[in-house]
């Protein structure tokens, strides 16, 4: 007996690979979303506040893609001093 993958009129039932290919890239890219932004909040949270780091970290851990684009593209310039703001370029 030869275990196969069951077709119906030549439909594979299971995830098609394109599917897991897919599948892999997304959670590849998640993935290194979370080391860098995890990478970055080590290194640049120290002009936050007790309060501001735990949300920050926890929304990085807990939200998955949200959470790590938000802190790279906001949470680092929150309560930084150093910020450079290029709204108002002269």
């Amino acid at each position: 007996m030869i275990l196969t993958t069951p077709e119906v009129q030549g439909i594979d039932l299971f995830i098609p690979p394109v599917y897991d290919l897919l599948g892999s890239v997304l959670l590849l890219v998640t993935f290194v979303l979370l080391v860098w932004a995890s990478m970055s909040f080590f290194k640049e949270s120290k002009h936050l506040n007790v309060t501001q780091s735990l949300v920050w970290f926890l929304l990085i851990l807990f939200v998955p893609v949200l959470g790590p684009i938000g802190w790279l593209l906001v949470g680092r310039k929150v309560g930084n001093p150093n910020a450079v703001e290029d709204s108002n370029p002269q």
